[in-house]
């Protein structure tokens, strides 16, 4: 009898040291925050795109008697039309789209897609609770000029987390404890910029003969705004005139003054002032953004003699952008 009882117990001690691992981390459960990465206001006409970084918090309770280790992983969901997993898109207004991606790290060397999980070990001690966070991050890339100003959002489903007994997640973990939908926003800033040219010079010392009737010249300024963002722009003289009449005063303390007006067309036949709003074009120039710089081009004349103590004769013109 004593032959076949001991071949019978080692079966028996085998049997339960690979049940013991099983059935140890059965008595693992893990919940997980439901995360929302938020890019907040961004700019993307520029190379450098956007970066922002988010974390997944997780609570693990052990209910065994001996410590668990483990790997935690979170795989995550399918991206919401019409992004793919391959690239993913922020959903905007208009059907207008903004790419981007995550990843593990801050660099985004580390893609998070399908088939490279987060992970990290954890060891939760006998009837214990861990809690911590999964770092993860987002960037969006810069140039993409066609996007329109507005809310941007995508969402991935399923996201979910679980563990596995080994040091790796691979590809396809087998999560059995949580899903969630992870939730990524971004606001393109409705930003217009403006920016100017040399100055607009009528003449210099020995080039504008004394007693000459008028003198005209011209300059270029570039407007940049958001894809489909109308504008109205509008130039303001140093002396407040909305009509886009100013005055030149000699930079050596003088007296005497040159006027001139501004104008849109190198005819020099309709005047460009102030009056312009966000809705009213008024006596500014109109235009829609598409995400370039769009130059426009700023004509003037003087309107009395150039008979004046010679001196060097100026002014400065404000750009109102309205969008």
């Amino acid at each position: 009898m004593t032959v076949f009882r001991l071949p019978f117990l080692l079966l028996l001690l085998l049997a339960g040291a690979l049940l013991m691992p099983g059935t140890a981390r059965a008595q693992v459960s893990c919940t997980a925050t439901h995360p929302t990465l938020n890019f907040g206001t961004i700019k993307v006409s520029t190379t450098s795109g956007a970066s922002d970084n988010g974390s997944i918090g997780y609570r693990c309770q052990n209910t065994a008697a001996a410590t668990v280790a483990f790997t935690l992983c979170v795989a995550i969901g399918t991206p919401s039309a019409p992004g793919t997993p391959n690239q993913p898109v922020l959903l905007g207004p208009s059907a207008s789209t903004l790419d981007f991606n995550l990843s593990a790290d801050p660099l985004s060397s580390d893609t998070w897609d399908a088939t490279h999980p987060l992970s990290v070990p954890l060891s939760v001690a006998a009837r214990a609770t861990l809690t911590g966070t999964i770092p993860y991050y987002g960037h969006i890339p810069g140039n993409q000029i066609s996007a329109v100003a507005g809310t941007y959002r995508s969402n991935f489903r399923p996201t979910k987390l679980g563990y596995l007994a080994g040091s790796s997640c691979g590809a396809e973990p087998g999560y059995r404890f949580t899903s969630f939908t992870l939730s990524v926003q971004a606001q393109l800033g409705n930003a217009c910029v403006v920016s100017a040219g040399p100055n607009l010079i009528f003449g210099s010392a020995g080039g504008v003969a004394a007693g000459t009737p008028t003198v005209s010249g011209s300059d270029n300024i570039a407007v940049t705004c958001p894809n489909k963002t109308p504008y109205n722009v509008g130039l303001l003289p140093s002396d407040g005139d909305t009509s886009g009449m100013g005055i030149m005063k000699g930079t050596s303390g003088g007296t005497d003054i040159v006027q001139y007006q501004l104008y849109q067309d190198p005819a020099l036949s309709t005047a460009w002032g102030s009056t312009a709003t966000r809705t009213v074009t008024g006596n500014g120039v109109h235009g829609t953004g598409n995400g370039n710089a769009q130059p426009l081009t700023v004509y003037a004349q003087t309107t009395s003699s150039t008979d004046v103590t010679p001196d060097r004769y100026a002014d400065t013109v404000q750009i109102n952008v309205n969008y």
